[in-house]
């Protein structure tokens, strides 16, 4: 025993060692898959072998980060399985004012830089009433712009017009504005990738919860996800579980 332990950490300094240079590669690309799956290999090993040695808190630490990568693995692979079509549907099912619409084309132009030969369907919805022509519109309060919009933001994609912050017309157009009631029935949609229903089904009584829900179901892909408000209880449709990235939290089509 005593001879495999100077081994053990031989070893396992030289897997933390590739493990930091992953990490500043990933700073550079963060959606390169060879990456995670490299430090998802690296962070296995040491948790095998601090496992066999006996070694617990090791195998704990490493044990959360693999299950870190894994999500995250997940979610690359998703994009790897859209490769071939190279088509990209997201639906913001209640959009009020439209920041998070806007905020979703963003993220994706600055976080995926590769999507732009894609097809991307940003789509955006509002029932009938004043948010709708408010969301198209695009204009916003120093008050709104400043809860979440990063600095870097404002600077790239809006233009100061008064007291006002006006999104301009190429980041304006990323979203497909609809109307859509969403206790009645839906028009035509495509199925989707992601679904954020975020702070809407709080205001719905149980009785309608469930038929939405239900109706998400069948839009979502089966490998597609659905985000949540906090206030929001899924378990009123049971075909669906929970998934964490990180301190995210969303659900998916329950697999069998």
């Amino acid at each position: 025993m005593s001879g495999i332990i100077p081994e053990f950490l031989v070893e396992s300094n030289e897997n933390l060692d590739q493990l930091d240079r992953d990490l500043v590669a990933l700073e550079k690309e963060p959606t390169a898959r060879d990456l995670l799956a490299s430090m998802f290999r690296t962070i296995r090993t040491i948790k095998g072998t601090s496992r066999s040695l006996g070694f617990s808190k090791p195998a704990a630490v490493t044990h959360v980060g693999e299950s870190l990568l894994s999500r995250l693995l997940d979610g690359q692979m998703l994009l790897a399985r859209r490769g071939g079509e190279k088509q990209l549907n997201i639906w913001c099912a209640a959009n009020s004012a439209g920041q998070e619409s806007y905020s979703v084309g963003m993220f994706v132009r600055e976080d995926f830089p590769s999507l732009p030969g894609w097809n991307l369907r940003n789509l955006a919805s509002n029932p009938p009433g004043e948010m709708v022509a408010r969301a198209r519109e695009a204009r916003y309060t120093q008050f709104e712009v400043n809860r979440g919009s990063p600095a870097t933001f404002l600077v790239k994609y809006f233009r100061k017009q008064g007291c006002e912050w006006q999104l301009a017309d190429d980041m304006r157009h990323t979203a497909e504005s609809q109307v859509v009631n969403l206790a009645e029935p839906w028009p035509p949609l495509p199925l989707l990738d992601f679904i954020l229903l975020r702070n809407v089904l709080i205001y719905f009584s149980v009785k309608t919860k469930k038929p939405v829900l239900a109706k998400v179901r069948r839009q979502l892909k089966t490998d597609g996800y659905l985000f949540l408000g906090a206030g929001t209880t899924y378990n009123l449709d049971e075909s669906f579980e929970r998934v964490q990235f990180e301190r995210a939290t969303c659900y998916r089509v329950r697999r069998s």
